[in-house]
């Protein structure tokens, strides 16, 4: 491929030129170039077959160079044009791709930070979930144990009510002048308050 600075020699050469279009009639080894409306100026090719020889006019067979010749003042510059914009689409072609290139390292190191946010979520979603089950089963404990104390709350608070009927029951007799046969078993009969206070003593001493 032809570097900048080839290109640019080329196209300083076309430039330096008379002007186009050219064009040639396919009869005289003339060749026309037409720099502005109505005004020509005639550019001579002479052409022979071996050097020395005399120019050949006229001949068929050489068409086809002077009619490059001729074509290549236009065909030149259109060539460059087109490698020049041919090269400016590369150039723009790679620039995207960088682009898309770092974009794509960018996506990927945000779907990794993405995927390592969502293992640290998941891991605290399972720890949540871990604990959610022990209190779940700590749960079921503290209600069992709740149950039994509460059946032992009932249990003694049935006691203690039967405790209390049957004490009253004796508080009622008391004072009442009430005489029982004593623990001789002798026949004498003992106030049944002295029972009852002996008995008080006992428990912790009198109310």
């Amino acid at each position: 491929m032809l570097t900048i600075e080839e290109r640019a020699e080329i196209r300083a050469q076309c430039e330096a030129a008379t002007s186009g279009p050219w064009t040639y009639d396919g009869m005289h080894n003339e060749i026309h170039a037409y720099e502005a409306k109505n005004s020509a100026f005639l550019i001579v090719s002479e052409l022979r077959e071996h050097p020395g020889d005399k120019p050949v006019e006229g001949n068929p067979m050489y068409n086809a160079d002077f009619d490059f010749i001729a074509h290549a003042r236009q065909n030149i510059p259109a060539i460059l044009d087109a490698l020049e914009a041919e090269t400016a689409r590369a150039d723009a072609a790679e620039t995207r791709a960088k682009e898309l290139s770092a974009a794509v390292t960018h996506s990927a190191g945000t779907m990794l930070d993405a995927r390592a946010s969502r293992d640290r979520w998941k891991a605290r979603a399972l720890w949540l979930l871990d604990a959610a089950k022990w209190w779940r089963g700590m749960s079921n404990d503290f209600e069992k144990l709740k149950d039994r104390f509460l059946e032992a709350y009932k249990r003694n608070k049935a006691r203690a009510e039967a405790l209390e009927r049957f004490k009253a029951y004796w508080d009622a007799l008391h004072g009442q002048g009430l005489e029982v046969a004593n623990w001789h078993k002798n026949g004498d009969l003992e106030p049944f308050d002295n029972f009852y206070e002996s008995a008080e003593q006992e428990r912790g001493g009198t109310e």
